[in-house]
């Protein structure tokens, strides 16, 4: 699986989500991001739980968020802008 990029509407910017299922990758995985167009960082990602093994397994965007799911079973709503969770539903 290859990283998935996102291109944000009206920016240069993207947001990147990195594959959950990599190999040596640590089980609290913070693997969504924003990048510049140059591939720079401009925040990494809020995880909805502080569980031993998490990370993002989908990301779109929608309205001006990012909507992400997690491993843990949650559906996200992250600031663009800032990457912190606005909202959080546990969805199992």
């Amino acid at each position: 699986m290859t990283a998935k990029r996102i291109e944000i509407p009206g920016s240069s910017d993207f947001i990147q989500l990195l594959p959950y299922d990599i190999l040596d990758r640590p089980n609290h995985f913070q693997n969504l991001s924003r990048c510049l167009a140059s591939g720079e960082k401009v925040w990494v990602d809020d995880l909805p739980t502080l569980s031993d093994i998490d990370a993002y397994v989908n990301a779109q965007i929608e309205g001006g968020r990012v909507i992400a799911w997690s491993w843990s079973c949650y559906r996200v709503e992250l600031n663009i802008a800032l990457g912190s969770i606005e909202n959080s539903t546990f969805t199992k």
